[in-house]
Order: structure tokens, then sequence, then C-alpha cells
């Protein structure tokens, strides 16, 4: 499935845009690490991790379109 990155409006694999940019809008990698976005794509990727970690004793962040997220029995399957 093809996303549109909400900053450079360039389409990607859904894959290569996360829900890091302001107010969880779909960000790609290069829009990502320009450096007046970094700041905001570091918040809210931490935001995302520390809720992960606090709902679960495991998070799984490699493959997660969706940033990251908490392991729980069904993550396995």
């Amino acid at each position: 499935m093809k996303l549109n990155c909400n900053y450079c409006n360039v389409e990607h694999e859904d894959y290569d845009v996360r829900p890091y940019g302001h107010n969880g809008t779909l960000i790609c990698f290069d829009c990502g690490i320009k450096p007046e976005n970094k700041a905001e794509v570091e918040k809210n990727f931490g935001m995302q991790l520390d809720a992960a970690i606090a709902a679960s004793e495991g998070i799984i962040i490699m493959g997660e379109p969706t940033g990251p997220r908490p392991l729980n029995s069904n993550s396995l399957v």
C-alpha cells in the first residue's frame, strides 16, 4: 500500500513512513532527519516507545510501520 509523507507529499510504501510527525502525522525518513523536524520526530518516537514499554515487559520495534508497540501473546504468532 502506498502512503504520502505529510511533509514532502511524496508517495512511499507504507513501511517507509512513520507516525512521528506533528500530532502523529506520517513522515518519511528523509523529512524526519531534517534539522527542522528532527526534534519533533525524536519526541514523538520517544512518547510511543515509553507508552509501549509501560504497557508490556517487551516491545516490538523492527518491522512495525505504526511505531513501537507492546509485545503480547499474539505478537509471536
